[in-house]
């Protein structure tokens, strides 16, 4: 594979004797030499974004995913998680292969910009005994698994928890990391980045440095927005007051079933709480005509080249990816 050189990691906590020295030390590692193939990684309960104590983990519990490396020659400059949808992170649910289409694409092209990037996988470290690997990836809404693993908490920590492994593992490099998701890990992102709790309209991040396994920037494509998420004053999604703590920008597509609610949470973070370009927590809402629920499934790896207009699926992907790569390499610097 020429343009990035891809790995697989498992992450796994350490012992929690371990915890507050790590925590508390200043001077992270610069670099991390990783060895090829598959590795078992060090790692331990870190903060969540709702409060600065540990997140409690089973023990021997590990985090899968899929670890994308900038190519020889190329300077790591930069970090990004990537949390799959409800139909998982492996292309046709064979779990250690590849990313399904729309991941990989992404992380390929970051490694290819010196951007260390981690495609949590959320599902395969939680899979009971017994049951098939291509069954328990499929958590979409109507299969035997659907929300098993829980988009809102679950999944929401397991990207605060790679942040916070990038940071811990890449030292500086992983400053800023940044985070992109789809569908379910959509909605995960968009609870790992809110200024507030599901369930009380007051910011979580008022003691210094509680924000600091919280992406700097991120770009999503098309969650539920629906009432279990939260981030409501009534069950109402006009009495929304969800936003963001961070830029964001979201993706939708205007056949979606999902989009109203999401266009409703975006307009009211911008006209009720100022996440507006001028903010350091914009809320930018893109709307596709024509396009439809997974709309950049289509195509293949490659990077598209040039956006365009047309209501198709086809260039609703091309122009959300370039602008959605555009808009963390700015928000994020």
């Amino acid at each position: 594979m020429s343009e990035t050189t891809v790995r697989h990691t498992r992450l796994k906590p350490l012992a929690s004797a371990l915890l507050g020295g790590l925590l508390a030390a200043t001077c992270m590692p610069t670099m991390a030499v990783l060895p090829e193939g598959i590795i078992t990684d060090s790692f331990e309960p870190l903060p969540t974004g709702n409060a600065n104590t540990p997140v409690a983990l089973p023990e021997g519990w590990q985090l899968h995913g899929r670890l994308y490396l900038p190519p020889a020659g190329v300077a790591a400059t930069g970090a990004a998680v990537l949390a799959h949808g409800c139909s998982g992170l492996w292309s046709n649910g064979v779990v250690d292969s590849i990313g399904q289409t729309h991941v990989e694409r992404w992380g390929r092209k970051l490694a290819s910009l010196g951007v260390i990037t981690v495609a949590i996988d959320s599902y395969s470290g939680r899979q009971p005994d017994g049951v098939s690997n291509d069954e328990f990836q499929l958590q979409c809404s109507g299969t035997t698994w659907a929300g098993a693993v829980d988009s809102y908490t679950t999944r929401a920590d397991d990207i605060v928890r790679a942040v916070g492994w990038l940071k811990y593992r890449f030292g500086a490099r992983a400053a800023n990391a940044v985070a992109v998701g789809w569908s379910q890990g959509a909605q995960s992102l968009m609870v790992a980045t809110a200024e507030t709790g599901r369930f009380a309209n007051t910011s979580q991040f008022t003691a210094p440095g509680s924000d600091r396994y919280v992406p700097a920037a991120a770009a999503i494509f098309y969650p539920g927005c629906g009432q279990n998420m939260g981030f409501l004053a009534t069950s109402s999604i006009s009495t929304s007051y969800w936003r963001p703590h961070v830029p964001l920008r979201m993706n939708h597509a205007a056949l979606d079933p999902f989009e109203p609610n999401c266009a409703t949470r975006m307009n009211r973070a911008a006209s009720e709480y100022g996440s507006t370009p001028q903010s350091t927590h914009w809320a930018q809402y893109v709307m596709f005509p024509g396009a439809e629920h997974s709309f950049d499934h289509t195509g293949n790896t490659q990077w598209p080249v040039s956006t365009c207009n047309d209501p198709t699926d086809d260039c609703a992907m091309r122009t959300a990816d370039i602008e959605s790569l555009a808009f963390l390499q700015q928000q994020s610097q």
